[in-house]
């Protein structure tokens, strides 16, 4: 009994079998990057300054509020910027 032919890949095939493998590898990187500090660290300087220096002025706000109201707006606040922060 003879063994059935064995299909030959193509070069596009090989290629996109690469690329699937890079994007694999990249977004295990990536998912490796939960942490705050990793993710900032990886940004362009000025952005990072600025990111930081909002969190801190969210962080101060939440700590001189003195109604329920304006604690939870900047509690909001303070949370859409960490997770901005975490998307890197």
């Amino acid at each position: 009994m003879t063994s059935p032919k064995r299909k030959r890949r193509t070069k596009a095939q090989i290629e996109a079998d690469k690329s699937k493998e890079v994007a694999t590898k990249r977004m295990t990187k990536i998912s490796a990057k939960k942490n705050l500090v990793d993710v900032l660290y990886s940004a362009p300087e000025p952005e990072i300054d600025m990111l930081m220096t909002r969190i801190d002025s969210a962080r101060i706000a939440v700590d001189k509020s003195k109604n329920v109201w304006s604690k939870n707006y900047w509690q909001i606040v303070l949370n859409k910027l960490l997770r901005q922060g975490n998307r890197g």
